[in-house]
């Protein structure tokens, strides 16, 4: 973001130089003309008037050509950054696709799945799986652009944690109390992301992600086939196996602004016609679950010599 208002910064300043430098040269134009029409005609001072004029014009034109330069940052310096940035680390258009998962309820021999990613997949952007109950949905069609996946194209800003709960005993007649072990437990991940929309497309995949976390927060409710199944499963997975892995987590809240201050991009989705912030900032918070047959493979050996990254065929996603 700090380097997106830099690139503005930068292009309005470039602005700011061409139209003074057209405004000299206007200037320096009338000056000519005013004194051709007195008679100064001495090659001299011709002379020097038409050297400051050809310089001038040069200035001019090289800055009209960083104006140029700064408006083509500042108007796509986001998706540049994106693609640049997913293709040296291998990750193109269509990146090798998910593979389903089997880590959620089975309610009446309906299984519902999490959707998960391919082990063998060079995508490390942070997404979120879209449960295969779902991903049928129209409204999802811009997510088969990132592999069936919702993804922060910008790095977001990730906050997570474990903790180990102690009970304090104090006998009496102690100067220190003792400490028993009750349990542990992986904290609440919150992941605050940007999204710039500079296109109709940009502006699909984001109703795609607001949509996506509107459905992930609600139980099967009333008609539903599945009525009172709680809110689906999603999998966690960004910057490599070592980082976080096929984490199953609830979505427990999540918020989006919708800024005053910047434009907004009308787009058509399903048929209807919507208007999205240029740029606004999606915060979730997420809460891993682990099922109690999952947790009973634990191992501590295991997990510490990595063997859970290495060979997750259960798709724990432990960490």
């Amino acid at each position: 973001m700090a380097i997106f208002s830099a690139f503005n910064q930068i292009r309005n300043a470039i602005g700011t130089v061409s139209s003074v430098a057209n405004s000299v040269s206007s200037i320096t134009r009338s000056a000519s003309a005013a004194f051709n029409q007195l008679g100064v005609r001495s090659n001299q001072r011709q002379g020097g008037i038409n050297n400051v004029f050809n310089t001038i014009n040069r200035v001019a034109s090289v800055a009209q050509d960083f104006q140029s330069i700064g408006n083509l940052f500042a108007n796509g310096f986001g998706t540049r950054t994106r693609m640049s940035s997913n293709a040296l680390q291998g990750v193109v258009n269509g990146a090798e696709p998910l593979r389903p998962t089997s880590a959620t309820a089975v309610i009446a021999d309906n299984s519902i799945t999490a959707g998960g990613i391919d082990p063998n997949s060079n995508d490390w952007r942070v997404s979120l799986s879209v449960p295969d109950v779902i991903k049928n949905s129209p409204i999802f069609e811009p997510f088969k652009t990132t592999s069936g996946k919702m993804v922060f194209p910008f790095n977001p800003t990730i906050l997570f944690g474990n903790s180990a709960n102690y009970t304090a005993i104090s006998p009496i007649h102690t100067n220190y109390p003792y400490y028993a072990y009750e349990n542990s437990q992986v904290d609440t991940i919150t992941i605050a992301g940007e999204y710039f929309s500079q296109n109709v497309d940009d502006a699909a995949y984001w109703i795609a992600v607001l949509h996506y976390l509107r459905t992930m927060t609600k139980m099967f409710y009333g008609d539903s086939e599945l009525s009172g199944t709680p809110p689906l499963l999603t999998r966690l997975n960004g910057y490599g196996k070592h980082v976080m892995n096929n984490i199953p987590c609830v979505i427990q809240t999540f918020s989006v602004d919708l800024p005053s201050d910047v434009d907004y991009i009308q787009c058509v989705v399903d048929n209807t016609v919507d208007y999205v912030p240029t740029r606004a900032q999606v915060n979730v918070t997420l809460q891993p679950q682990y099922s109690r047959s999952s947790q009973s493979k634990f191992d501590l050996v295991k997990f510490a010599n990595g063997s859970f990254v290495k060979n997750d065929t259960d798709n724990t996603g432990f960490i």
